[in-house]
């Protein structure tokens, strides 16, 4: 009988050990899947800047831009005081520091959002309008659009392509 015991136990602990050790890997396989998964990250940003030109190739859209800093007036040294910026009644400003266009692709799903575009009867703009991007396209093909080259835009990138276009109103 003990005979017996003793073969079951050689037989028995190493057909445990080697499932302990099969469970143990299949976890940490999950674990690394789960590890990939979160590398994958959507990349979501948000800057200023000036729009240069927005045009379409290929049908596909991109946009030129000059990135511009919001700063305290206040915190400005002398050297950037002579550069390029909007002063605001809020003791802040946009300021551009190096004139430099990159160009960045633009969603066809873009959300496009503008302040100066269009105007009333009245002549009163139509503030936070919606405008489709192939308006917008159209619209920096016209010479008119070069009084929008230097109102600051918002804009939001998500992986590197622009969702989000918002033109902020300049009093």
């Amino acid at each position: 009988m003990k005979t017996n015991k003793l073969k079951i136990r050689i037989i028995v602990v190493p057909l445990l050990l080697t499932c302990f050790v099969l469970l143990q890997s299949c976890g940490k396989a999950t674990e690394n899947k789960k590890a990939e998964v979160k590398e994958t990250k959507i990349i979501k940003i948000e800057k200023y800047c000036f729009i240069n030109r927005i045009s379409r190739k290929d049908g596909k859209v991109s946009a030129g831009l000059d990135f511009i800093e919001y700063k305290k007036i206040k915190d400005l040294n002398s050297s950037l005081k002579q550069k390029q910026k909007i002063e605001l009644p809020n003791g802040y400003c946009y300021v551009n520091d190096e004139e430099k266009t990159v160009d960045y692709p633009v969603s066809n799903k873009a959300t496009i959002v503008m302040q100066t575009m269009d105007y009333d009867n009245d002549g009163n703009f139509k503030f936070n309008e919606i405008v489709s991007l192939a308006r917008l396209v159209d619209f920096f093909s016209k010479p008119e659009s070069q009084r929008l080259k230097h109102e600051p835009f918002k804009v939001i990138f998500k992986n590197d392509k622009i969702v989000s276009i918002k033109e902020i109103y300049i009093p």
